[in-house]
């Protein structure tokens, strides 16, 4: 990719491309069966990340580094959890617990139109099924979905929280009143929301040394924010509940660098610990819906004023803003609502075909969403350290879907790898470590700056590891 191109793509996300780094890309070839600019926009992301830790490294000591972006590692992170082994197996069959979502799906509804599921949870997969009308089975469902208009049904489960949509068309998205407001809003929007006190860059060997996170988050856009953090030296304690069902491989494929602990928010107990967390921290993200937070007390508003200079992050799915602002999604979701899976679909295999030819699943909106969050992160940190004040980060998988579309589907897809070969090129870029899990071949991290090499520190460790304190 050319340094041009980098700029162009930069621009297209809603910002401004970085005037004294030294970036460069290598290795632009294309790997996925995608008319999308996949390597591109996530070499992009990881290339803007990058270049404000360069700014900070330079902030602190006065010295530039070079930096590499690697475009085929880039592309690979974007099915990090699917390429991941445990002990030589892949993660998301080593660590799979129950039979997975009984709703996943495409399904057609009575005009035609189909209909995209996908509940990831069981709770949430039985209350789609309630309102359908059927049992927890795909041919119960398909014959349930018959009866329903897609609108009826889409909007049905949108009042009751639930992620099931209709499966959309790019133009079709536009036309959406969610998609009409993501279509011209930055993939990353950072915005004062408080005064506090100039705060000078945390101290210590590595560009994010001492900078303390919390990462109450889930699945993989929000932990991808604080893992990608961790990788330069940020303290990260992950914020879970034994309570709250999770995707295990999902889990250790973003537990890198993070201590790991649960807390009770339904306590008051609870409630207190993590406030007396924040109270230290300078970095708290959070991905529950819009507004949900707030109820408890811990609103970005909230924080601003219990903690002046906090840096808050908001990661979901569909913004922060606009009819859909509270509705559930995880990546397959959005992809569907937003004309990418239409894309996708126009180059999938049939049913039949050798499972090595096949594609390798992949959640671009969550990883890029991630790393896009840890960019805003780090900016609103360099002006924490100038003028002071609280900032909100807001990231959304919609605004790194609507993102991509705006770069174009340009691409030839014949031009991809099949899962084999893959699965293959993975080894070049895999680390093993020693995990509370087992043995982990996993991806290691892409960026490569000449002075400060990112790498994560101690041992990944399963939820709750850790008692929640400083």
């Amino acid at each position: 990719m050319r340094v041009s191109d980098f700029e162009e793509i930069v621009y297209s996300a809603g910002l401004t491309p970085p005037t004294a780094a030294n970036i460069e890309f290598t290795h632009d070839e294309q790997i996925w069966r995608s008319s999308l600019k996949l390597a591109a926009g996530t070499s992009t992301a990881l290339a803007m990340v990058a270049s404000a830790i360069d700014d900070i490294w330079a902030q602190k000591t006065g010295n530039r580094q070079n930096i590499k972006i690697n475009m085929t590692h880039a592309a690979l992170t974007i099915s990090g959890m699917w390429l991941l082994r445990v002990n030589g197996m892949p993660a998301i069959e080593a660590l799979q617990t129950g039979d997975g979502d009984p709703t996943f799906g495409e399904y057609e509804c009575a005009d035609g139109i189909k209909i995209y599921l996908q509940n990831g949870f069981m709770h949430l997969a039985e209350a789609t099924a309630a309102i359908i009308g059927s049992e927890l089975d795909p041919e119960s469902i398909k014959k349930a979905v018959r009866k329903w208009s897609a609108n009826d049904l889409e909007v049905a489960l949108t009042a009751e929280g639930l992620p099931g949509l209709i499966l959309r068309t790019p133009d079709e998205w536009l036309q959406h009143p969610q998609g009409k407001i993501l279509a011209d809003t930055a993939v990353v929007d950072i915005e004062q929301i408080g005064e506090g006190p100039i705060v000078p860059l945390p101290e210590g060997l590595r560009p994010l040394s001492n900078l303390r996170v919390i990462d109450s988050t889930r699945v993989l856009a929000g932990p991808t924010i604080s893992r990608t953090l961790a990788e330069f030296g940020a303290d990260v304690m992950h914020i879970g509940s034994p309570n709250v069902p999770i995707i295990a491989a999902a889990q250790a494929d973003t537990g890198h660098g993070k201590r790991r602990a649960h807390i009770d928010l339904e306590s008051p107990t609870g409630i207190k610990v993590l406030k007396e967390l924040i109270s230290q921290a300078d970095v708290f993200a959070q991905s529950y819906r819009a507004g949900s937070l707030a109820a408890r007390g811990f609103g970005p508003n909230d924080l601003a004023r219990q903690r002046p200079g906090i840096i808050y992050v908001s990661e979901n799915a569909y913004g922060q803003d606009g009819p859909w602002r509270e509705k559930r999604g995880f990546d397959g979701n959005v992809q569907a609502a937003t004309g990418i899976t239409h894309l996708q679909n126009q180059h999938t295999p049939p049913d039949g075909t050798p499972r090595g030819e096949r594609q390798v699943a992949m959640a671009m909106n969550d990883y890029c969403t991630g790393y896009w969050g840890a960019f805003g992160v780090l900016e609103a940190l360099k002006m924490r350290a100038q003028i002071g004040g609280s900032w909100h980060v807001k990231v959304s998988l919609g605004q790194t879907a609507s993102w991509y579309l705006r770069m174009g589907a340009v691409l030839d897809p014949a031009k991809g790898l099949t899962a084999e070969k893959i699965i293959e090129l993975t080894s070049q870029y895999v680390e093993e470590h020693e995990s509370d899990y087992g043995v982990l071949q996993r991806l290691r991290p892409v960026i490569n700056m000449s002075k400060t090499t990112p790498h994560w520190v101690g041992r990944t460790v399963l939820p709750g590891a850790h008692t929640p304190n400083w």
